[in-house]
């Protein structure tokens, strides 16, 4: 990990030059309600953003800020620069969005399987809950 004097972190973020800035980490508490915030609105509008941490934890936002610091100043303070903050960010929304998807097909909404040809997990609709929903109507 890098130490930065603090004389090479610029007080102020300049949008101009935003991937060429870094970010100083001062306040742990403020800066995980940010993301959770961000995240929340990327969800969609409504969502709460409390609702983010039942899916990730507080610990496990601060952790992900320490595996992707780029180092820390003097006063031992996590530092991220442009990349680094967007990677946290895109960590959390992904686990935010995996969850739900899993909670969904633990309730029976959406059936999943391995698809060998694109290497990853696929979802879709569960007939037994399209049959459900048809009954209902």
């Amino acid at each position: 990990m890098e130490n930065f004097d603090n004389s090479e972190i610029p007080e102020e973020m300049d949008n101009s030059d935003l991937e060429n800035s870094f970010l100083v980490i001062s306040n742990m508490e403020d800066y995980v309600l940010n993301i959770v915030e961000i995240v929340a609105k990327e969800i969609g509008e409504g969502t709460n953003p409390l609702e983010v941490f039942m899916y990730c934890s507080k610990q496990q936002i601060i952790s992900l800020v320490y595996e992707n610091c780029i180092g820390y100043n003097r006063k031992k303070e996590p530092v991220l620069n442009f990349q680094a903050y967007n990677n946290i960010f895109d960590l959390v929304l992904k686990r935010v969005q995996n969850c739900a998807i899993a909670k969904l097909a633990a309730e029976g909404y959406l059936d999943c399987a391995w698809d060998d040809e694109l290497n990853d997990m696929v979802f879709w609709l569960s007939d037994n809950h399209q049959k459900k929903s048809a009954e209902e109507s």
